[in-house]
């Protein structure tokens, strides 16, 4: 078979920032050349303005074959509607090196990729590069939209055609010394599926769009106008934070340490959150509470929180990225490299906000429809008081299906909590869950948490103590601590201090002073999280109960460790922890999932002080560097890379059954179908929660909904 490596260097008057669709949609767009190679073959150059395919390519596309590109869907594109090989590439011919890097936990850039992979470096060169695409590809400046041809400037065309040649060859060189066992070996039947999906689009309601950049943009005004007026032209905009504190501590003598939007919400909506107010006759620092500050603060807090909602720039996106009615290439497979999950791309419906205003609501779809004629009718404003939480909480809602469909949505239930149980063996847990799908047991898994750890019957668990074991569920499965056990507190507004109260009433006493004995250690070397003896003592309580009742799973944290370190003293060898399989090849470490699929570890490594490491993407600097990494953090990446392909290995089969999948936010599934009855979210969720021949004795449940707008039911 036939490896074609190619490349093309094309030019648009539209941006490329506007996505791909787009950019290919431009008056001006052609393709100026296509850079190829076949096989081992010398790199070659055609110019498909000047002349017709060359023709070694047109043989070597007779014969079986496949493409080789950095980043198809681009250069997928620009082919197919360009028309130059006088045919389209399919999804199926081929091979894309940017989704092979992503897939073994490596960066997505060509160029990065050279320097990792040790292929010749030529700086000066790539910046010379640069400066040649923007002279070629980019408009000139001027009042008319021109580019410069090469008949311009032909010596420079001639270095743009020689750094044509240079991009083709690291390309072939990626593609050889890049791992396969991921993509394209194992996944990428799965991988065209990806790309069908993202062909076929995310279809948003325009108009829609539209009138909420308008009605966001006229908002603005009214808050900055109101913000200036309650502060005396001292503050313009309620966005200008410095300033806004300055005021808010000059005028009020109250100090807010930040304006945090979740923190602001705090102050303003409830009554007993404790701030620090200046005497100005004493000059001492004395605490109120939030109740007592005055109406013209809480009314300026008010439009900071308002201001801070930032929706417009999500509908603008919208409308930057849609063609005709739809936004194409918003999801990125394996853009989350350490677990081989999804990236957004554009509008990101993994990032959109879950909207709260109609989950009172009879009809939801009916109430937030009412609100969107509001918005599209220029009226929203005289229908709520808070035009920017409507516009936030309308976002998802401008994925629409088109005229005689309908969405039909549904999602996998607690299926990393159920993902970590499996792989830990985790039994008792496992049948609990098994239980609950037969509707055996009626209380849920957040319920049967606290109760496991309290010993007490889960019919007895209070709804304020569910909320205790919801934040021990999602915060202490991946060996977290105190601290983990803070961070899911703060966003489920638990309150520390009385929850505090609650457990040392009803607590082991013995236990907790033993808990208690260890803030001291906790609080010197920063551990603490700024918490009481008697708040910390309780946390720590909570988290020992809870990894009591989960010895399985302490025990594979510890597992984990263990065969990593195994595997770099022992290359070659294989170590078996449950489910998953440890094996050194090489300069990788691969943990292969019950799947087939494997997580990548380059140059894994244990330390002079024993610490675990290995050379990756750094989810925070998006550097590719070496990271630390802990038994904890391997059962997250283990679980949530499960969790993918349990979602993942569904696709082929929900495609064939007729629902063409839009979108795929976390673990639900977005489709559009027709809007008729043999197609239910029901039969969604039954497909999805058919367990995998690898993963058959896994207990999986899936729900959903119907809709004609997105939400987060």
């Amino acid at each position: 078979m036939n490896k074609i490596y190619l490349d093309t260097e094309t030019r648009s008057e539209i941006p490329i920032s506007r996505g791909v669709s787009a950019y290919v949609e431009g008056k001006m767009f052609a393709v100026l050349m296509v850079q190829y190679a076949i096989n081992d073959g010398p790199v070659r150059v055609w110019e498909p303005m000047e002349t017709g395919i060359p023709d070694d390519l047109v043989s070597a596309m007779q014969d079986k074959h496949m493409f080789v590109i950095h980043n198809s869907v681009f250069d997928r594109l620009v082919i197919n509607k360009s028309g130059v090989l006088g045919r389209i590439i399919r999804p199926e011919d081929v091979i894309d090196t940017m989704v092979q890097a992503y897939a073994h936990g490596f960066p997505g850039g060509l160029g990065d990729l050279s320097v990792i992979l040790g292929l010749p470096q030529d700086k000066a060169k790539d910046k010379r590069g640069k400066m040649l695409i923007q002279t070629f590809c980019v408009p000139k400046r001027g009042k008319e939209l021109t580019f410069t041809e090469k008949h311009d400037k032909p010596e420079e065309w001639a270095e743009f055609v020689e750094y044509g040649l240079k991009d083709v060859e690291a390309l072939r060189e990626v593609h050889k010394k890049l791992p396969s066992h991921n993509y394209p070996s194992l996944e990428h039947d799965i991988w065209v599926y990806d790309q069908k999906i993202n062909d076929r689009g995310i279809p948003v309601d325009v108009e829609f769009a539209e009138a909420a950049v308008k009605e966001a943009a006229e908002e603005r005004v009214r808050l900055n106008n109101k913000t200036s007026e309650l502060t005396r032209d001292e503050v313009s905009a309620a966005t200008q934070r410095d300033k806004l504190l300055k005021f808010i501590a000059d005028d009020y003598g109250i100090v807010l340490p930040a304006l945090r939007s979740k923190d602001v919400q705090d102050i303003v909506t409830r009554p007993d959150v404790v701030l620090k107010k200046n005497d100005a006759v004493t000059n001492k620092i004395e605490r109120i509470l939030s109740a007592d500050i005055p109406a013209e603060l809480r009314e300026l807090l008010s439009l900071r929180v308002q201001s801070s909602m930032n929706s417009a720039a999500k509908y603008k996106k919208v409308l930057d990225q849609q063609v005709g009615g739809r936004m194409r290439y918003t999801l990125q497979m394996y853009g989350a490299t350490r677990t081989g999950r999804d990236a957004g791309r554009g509008l990101q419906p993994q990032n959109l906000r879950r909207a709260t205003l109609w989950k009172d609501a009879d009809d939801i779809e009916a109430a937030i429809e009412q609100d969107i004629e509001a918005v599209k009718a220029g009226a929203i404003s005289m229908v709520t008081n808070n035009t920017m939480h409507v516009l936030s909480d309308l976002v998802r809602s401008v994925i629409c299906a088109t005229p005689g469909h309908k969405l039909v949505v549904a999602d996998l239930s607690n299926i990393e909590g159920r993902g970590l149980a499996y792989l830990a063996g985790e039994e008792w847990k496992l049948q609990y869950f098994r239980d609950y799908d037969a509707g055996k047991i009626k209380f849920d898994n957040y319920k049967m948490a606290y109760a496991k750890a309290m010993n007490i019957r889960p019919e007895d668990v209070t709804k304020d103590e569910r909320q205790i074991g919801k934040v021990q569920e999602l915060g202490l499965g991946y060996e977290g601590g105190v601290k983990a056990f803070l961070t899911f507190a703060a966003v489920y507004r638990l309150d520390i201090a009385v929850m505090a109260d609650a457990v040392w009433a009803s607590g082991d006493l013995a236990r907790l002073e033993d808990c208690k004995r260890k803030y001291d250690w906790a609080k010197e070397h920063g551990y603490h999280a700024g918490l009481t003896a008697h708040e910390y003592s309780a946390c720590e309580y909570l988290k020992q109960l809870w990894r009591d009742s989960h010895p399985k799973t302490v025990r594979f944290w510890s597992d984990l460790d263990t065969a990593f370190r195994n595997s770099i003293a022992n290359p070659g060898e294989v170590f078996t922890v449950n489910r998953l399989k440890f094996r050194k090849t090489g300069s990788y470490l691969f943990i292969r999932l019950p799947s087939g699929r494997v997580l990548t570890y380059l140059h894994p490594a244990v330390d002079e002080d024993g610490h675990l490491s290995f050379v990756g993407v750094d989810q925070f600097t998006k550097k590719f560097q070496r990271i630390k990494t802990y038994s904890g953090k391997l059962a997250e990446n283990v679980t949530s890379g499960f969790a993918r392909d349990v979602l993942f290995y569904h696709i082929p089969d929900i495609e064939k059954a007729g629902y063409p999948i839009i979108s795929r936010v976390h673990d639900e599934f977005i489709c559009e179908c027709p809007d008729m009855p043999e197609y239910s979210a029901r039969k969604l969720a039954d497909m999805m929660a058919t367990p995998h021949k690898w993963c058959s004795d896994m207990p999986l449940a899936a729900a959903g909904f119907e809709a004609h707008r997105y939400r987060k039911d």
